[in-house]
């Protein structure tokens, strides 16, 4: 937790001497508290693109993600990597945070300015007035955006996810109920623009009130320079990374149509839903953990190791139920009138497994201050996955999708080469820590299997055939973890003996 009061001339900030039992129970909190935050989160969103879908049509999904696709690109320039200058800083003074503020508050509003007169010249190269009219309404957020987000770092930092929790809740629900209302009332995509501008809104709000009181409350200028250096090739990092993750929805939409991008916008849809859950929980606590592991003189490598086999272990089972069930899946989520996402659901499923081997190695990179290297390496991944994109495109969505994954795969190999710059990491180690994972995914993938064939003999609907087909990859999965040995064993036996003490104290009440 924060300390209880200001702490001068130097904050709370400095290398932990704590021993590493202490720092693993304070991941487990914050990974805690990450995971609680993103599946409240994951209810929400699930249930909000549920009715969205049903009242929606696809071209005016594609709409919107188009334009929220370049939104996330100036989102990562405005961002600047404060964040990740507050983290790595090992002497983090008050000046250094004031000159984070002014730094995003420049950044932003430049941001805010040209999203707003980029959206006229966007709304001309799509050929829709549309994507302007959601790009101009997103631009506000920019301006709003700074106020909170240097705050945000700062509980990052202490690894203090609490408030965040909080924040996100509140906002979430209300950003919910705001798009599903403008949506019935008639408003189109503006419904989800509008309700994006609530929730950027509230979390400003919820964060200036929650401001620890070491924070100073106005911007400065004594170490502007450190924080343009450092944000200088910490941004291009991520805007890299958001040019990829932005790049498919850009690229289809010019080359094949709003409804085409609207399809593809599902697809991804329902793999984001894991991906901002249990992915985006991993990579919030990833930089602190490697930065602080760094500090006590801890082997990161070892760190990434198991970071790897721990993520794979999540996701390989997750993707490949999610291509085996993809179109009862689609149906019940979305209406049978995406069923044209499925296949490219199914495809994608393994390119973003591939992606989950070096899901961390930017940030690996940021806390051994390898900035440059790092930066280096997200321009390498993503102008090679853009340019394996645009050769796939023209062939239409099936064959764009199966050049995400030949991209993904060449990615691997780009990021363990700059890896091995850094750190005494072999391939041969890379796959000792997925085989665990390889395991998982197969008794996953016949679990599903085996429960669509049961679904099919007893209640053929679609609702039935997903729900079987999950449960039962479920319990094959867990199954599979105790009689293996996984690590992930362990840390089921010791979350069911806290529920069981939960319990009991709860009972002698």
């Amino acid at each position: 937790m924060l300390p209880s009061a200001p702490l001068h001339p130097r904050l709370a900030c400095q290398p932990s001497r704590t021993s590493s039992g202490h720092a693993l129970s304070s991941v487990r909190k914050s990974i805690l508290y990450s995971l609680s935050q993103n599946y409240l989160m994951l209810v929400l969103q699930l249930a909000t693109s549920m009715v969205l879908a049903r009242i929606l049509r696809p071209a005016e999904v594609g709409v919107f993600s188009v334009a929220a696709s370049m939104s996330a690109l100036a989102t990562v320039v405005r961002d600047f990597g404060v964040a990740e200058y507050l983290i790595q800083e090992t002497d983090l003074t008050p000046d250094k945070l004031r000159a984070a503020l002014t730094v995003n508050i420049m950044v932003s509003w430049l941001m805010a300015i040209m999203m707003f007169g980029g959206s006229f010249f966007a709304a001309d190269f799509y050929r829709d007035a549309g994507i302007g009219s959601v790009m101009r309404v997103l631009a506000f957020n920019f301006v709003l955006i700074p106020f909170g987000a240097v705050t945000m770092a700062y509980f990052r930092r202490q690894m203090n996810f609490a408030p965040g929790f909080r924040i996100a809740v509140v906002a979430g629900i209300a950003s919910s109920i705001t798009s599903i209302t403008l949506g019935l009332s008639g408003f189109s995509y503006m419904s989800m623009a509008y309700s994006s501008l609530l929730g950027v809104a509230i979390t400003v709000a919820m964060s200036i009130f929650m401001r620890p009181p070491e924070m100073p409350r106005w911007p400065g200028i004594k170490g502007v320079k450190d924080v343009l250096v450092f944000g200088g090739f910490a941004s291009g990092i991520y805007i890299f990374g958001q040019l990829g993750r932005s790049a498919p929805d850009l690229i289809i939409g010019r080359f094949a149509g709003m409804a085409s991008v609207g399809f593809l916008s599902r697809a991804n849809g329902l793999l984001e839903i894991f991906s901002r859950t249990v992915m985006s929980a991993v990579n919030s606590v990833a930089l602190p953990y490697f930065a602080a592991t760094r500090r006590e003189g801890g082997d990161v490598g070892a760190g990434l190791l198991r970071t790897v086999l721990m993520t794979t272990s999540i996701g390989w089972p997750f993707y490949a139920v999610c291509g085996i069930l993809a179109l009862p899946a689609i149906r019940v989520l979305f209406g049978p009138q995406w069923d044209a996402a499925a296949p490219l659901l199914r495809i994608l499923c393994f390119a973003l497994a591939i992606d989950l081997v070096m899901l961390t190695a930017t940030e690996v990179l940021l806390a051994l201050s390898r900035v440059k290297l790092s930066s280096l390496l997200q321009a390498c991944l993503q102008v090679l996955k853009v340019l394996v994109m645009l050769a796939f495109a023209p062939f239409g969505l099936v064959a764009f999708c199966y050049g995400v994954v030949l991209a993904s795969a060449l990615n691997v190999l780009v990021a363990l080469y700059f890896l091995r710059k850094a750190l005494p990491l072999r391939a041969i180690d890379l796959l000792r820590a997925c085989l665990p994972a390889a395991g998982l995914a197969l008794a996953a993938a016949l679990g599903a299997m085996g429960g669509l064939v049961l679904a099919d003999q007893v209640l053929p609907i679609d609702f039935a055939r997903a729900a079987i087909g999950g449960i039962t990859a479920l319990a094959v999965t867990v199954a599979t973890m105790f009689a293996s040995g996984h690590p992930y064993a362990a840390e089921l036996k010791k979350s069911g003996a806290l529920v069981r003490d939960a319990y009991r104290k709860l009972r002698a009440r």
